[in-house]
């Protein structure tokens, strides 16, 4: 039996929700006997509300039996009231509640038509997010809908945060402004929780397989990451690494001497101190554990960066909206090397992404961080392989900006939780063979160690052995990538991004997803370019010649409005001729549009004209409507030139349903064919590998 995790390892007080089941053996694409929407503006509730959230239009309805109240920690805690007749009138309470106990109080939202969960849920704000022309100028219009001065957001030109002092006054405050002269768009900002991506199953030097695996505990040997000769050199000095997380235990007898705590910040609570406040924040100070644990100092785990430094940036250990992920991701990136995030979107196969303040961020972090050179974003790829969900159908994961990252078990398989994607880099041990990950936990029993449900995890209630999912891969990738910036930390983002993909090790070789593009690199939908390999990284860091400035080509087909076949896997191909002769790609993006009824239908198939496929999507359970300039991307055909003809296919794998695509673009990022950079090394097999010994030199001088 696996834990329980997500919502359980997130949970907060509930009142009337509904969860939903899974696993009844039933057909994993049956659809709901109703999935529409009453498009009329009302609901049974309410008025509806048309609301732009997680890279989507969505209609929402605010709950009237429902109020979300502010607690300790940062968390939001909904409570149930009895149903009220209508907005105006859950307002008042809302601000009875208020009067009466001198608690922040808000309204709660849910998308039409979606079951009531933690994950579905959304908190009102006091912020609305506005969209102006070019030259407008707020001030006046924001004091006219009733709303304060106008913030500009520097890293998104064109962006305002407006707040109003009323409880529940920012949706009136959104319509209002929504009528302004010079105004695009007006969005109350809402507050979301975000999954944690840790997925454990139950079971300290010697037992970090996945740091240098001799097959113990039953896996197999020379699976792990080929970090511990990098050791005699590079342990990351003076690199820091941000955890975005729920919390970072400072004082963890593990951790402590690797902290920095003039960078900290904690989003939920507005304050410098990033410790776990809630009684279930363990998951940061496990992921800290597995990127930079002090190493060789007597006690406990060693991480892959053993003497690089920690921030601690708690963000998901409650609500956090599109302004607060933004600065999660431009703080101090002018100092902060790499962000490890271990979070994202609820892992049910539903397509969500960053807001447009956090889409800018994450553009804003990769070309600015590090003096121009970047700041590296470490992303965990996703758990939902048993929701059929995708790595591509998670906005944050799918930017060119982020490394995705997935997971594999300490035999070099897929886990059984890690999510498939044409957007994955490289993928890393993890939890789900025969043995999880030991890191750090929170000190004495408030952590994942000690569990009563399941018993014979460490002695050491500081450590825990049942760590995992794709939250622990990411981390690890983080340390590992620390090792590379110690050895050359002039790299920009895309020559880390390369020298991941060109010095990964081809686990699973027998795999027959495994294809090598016309660039010579090999790529799978499972694990990007394969294991992440330390050695092999920092070799190629030593000598690496960085990467010409980005350059960028595009082809659009608008009006293509062509039927999509219902139930029929040929489906129809729409090509797409790129003349653009000097141009070696690194990152393909898809910006695809189409009408349809059950989204979750619909298969994408991008293919080079080298004939390299890249899977942006297969049918799954999103009974969603349409496509709205969803952004698909891929690093499978890295390398490849960029000229000639391209082909999208869209098969509709389902029937009953039908639509149209409507329109794509294309777009190409990568480098001059004539840069001249560094050579890929060969590739070797996993089959190839063979435990090595550990070199234990530097402990001398540890």
């Amino acid at each position: 039996m696996k834990r329980l995790i997500g919502w359980m390892a997130a949970i907060f007080v509930l009142s009337a929700t509904a969860f939903g089941e899974t696993g009844t053996g039933k057909n994993p694409f049956a659809k709901p006997d109703t999935r529409a929407v009453n498009a009329g503006g009302t609901s049974a509730t309410g008025i509806l509300h048309r609301i732009a959230d997680g890279g989507f239009e969505r209609d929402f309805e605010v709950a009237l039996d429902e109020l979300s109240v502010s607690a300790r920690g940062g968390r939001q805690v909904s409570r149930s009231v009895s149903k009220a007749g209508s907005l105006a009138d859950i307002r008042r309470r809302a601000i009875q509640w208020n009067q009466d106990t001198g608690e922040d109080v808000e309204l709660v939202l849910y998308e039409v038509g979606q079951k009531r969960t933690p994950y579905s849920r959304r908190v009102l704000t006091k912020q609305v997010l506005v969209q102006t022309e070019a030259g407008t100028d707020l001030r006046d219009a924001a004091a006219k809908a009733g709303g304060n001065i106008p913030v500009q957001v520097d890293y998104a030109p064109g962006f305002y945060l407006v707040e109003t002092d009323e409880i529940g006054g920012a949706l009136n405050l959104a319509e209002q402004l929504r009528e302004q002269p010079g105004v695009l768009g007006a969005d109350p900002v809402l507050a979301r929780l975000r999954q944690k991506k840790w997925v454990p199953n139950d079971t300290l030097f010697s037992q970090q397989w996945h740091l240098q695996n001799a097959g113990q505990g039953g896996g197999t040997a020379g699976i792990d990451v080929n970090i511990t000769d990098v050791w005699d050199t590079y342990r990351g000095s003076n690199i820091l690494i941000g955890i975005v997380d729920d919390g970072l235990q400072l004082t963890h007898t593990d951790l402590f001497q690797n902290v920095n705590t003039t960078l900290d910040w904690d989003w939920n609570d507005g304050d410098g101190d990033p410790s776990p406040v809630l009684s279930n924040d363990w998951h940061g100070t496990s992921c800290a554990g597995v990127a930079a644990a002090r190493g060789h100092n007597g006690r406990g785990v060693s991480g892959a960066a053993p003497y690089a430094t920690l921030v601690g940036y708690r963000l998901i250990g409650g609500e956090a909206t599109d302004v607060m992920e933004a600065s999660a991701m431009t703080t101090n990136n002018h100092l902060v090397h790499l962000k490890s995030n271990s979070w994202g979107p609820y892992d049910d196969g539903v397509l969500e992404g960053p807001g447009p303040l956090t889409r800018a961020a994450l553009s804003n972090a990769a070309t600015t961080g590090r003096g121009g050179r970047g700041t590296i974003l470490v992303w965990a790829g996703g758990n939902g392989l048993e929701e059929y969900d995708d790595s591509n159908y998670d906005g944050y994961a799918n930017s060119i900006y982020t490394i995705a990252v997935a997971g594999l078990t300490d035999s070099g398989k897929q886990a059984w939780y890690s999510e498939p994607g044409a957007n994955l880099v490289v993928t890393a041990p993890s939890s789900g063979g025969s043995t999880d990950i030991i890191t750090t936990d929170l000190m004495g029993k408030n952590g994942y160690n000690p569990d009563p449900e399941y018993p014979g995890d460490l002695q050491d209630t500081n450590y825990t052995k049942t760590f995992g999912g794709t939250s622990s891969a990411t981390p690890l990738v983080a340390g590992v990538l620390a090792l590379v910036l110690e050895a050359n930390p002039n790299l920009g983002w895309r020559d880390v991004q390369e020298i991941l993909i060109r010095s990964a090790t081809k686990n699973d070789p027998s795999d027959a997803d495994w294809r090598t593009n016309s660039a010579g690199i090999a790529f799978n939908h499972k694990y990007g370019a394969g294991l992440v390999n330390a050695h092999g990284a920092v070799a190629l860091a030593k000598t690496w010649e960085n990467l010409a400035p980005q350059v960028h080509a595009s082809v659009v087909r608008t009006n293509v409005n062509r039927a999509i076949p219902d139930n029929n896997p040929a489906g129809i191909t729409q090509t797409f001729t790129l003349s653009v002769t000097n141009l070696r790609v690194e990152h393909v993006t898809v910006t695809f549009d189409a009408s349809h009824t059950y989204r979750g239908d619909l298969a994408i198939t991008l293919t080079s004209p080298s004939g390299m496929p890249s899977r942006l999507s297969e049918q799954h359970n999103d009974s969603g409507a349409n496509y709205s300039a969803w952004t698909f991307s891929s690093v499978r055909h890295w390398g490849e030139e960029a000229q000639g003809e391209w082909t999208l296919n869209v098969a509709d794998l389902g029937a009953g349903d039908t639509g149209t695509f409507r329109w794509a673009r294309l777009d190409f990022y990568g480098a001059p064919l004539n840069d001249t950079s560094t050579p890929p090394p060969v590739i070797q097999a996993a089959s190839d590998i063979q435990a090595t010994q550990f070199n234990a030199n530097w402990l001398a001088s540890a």
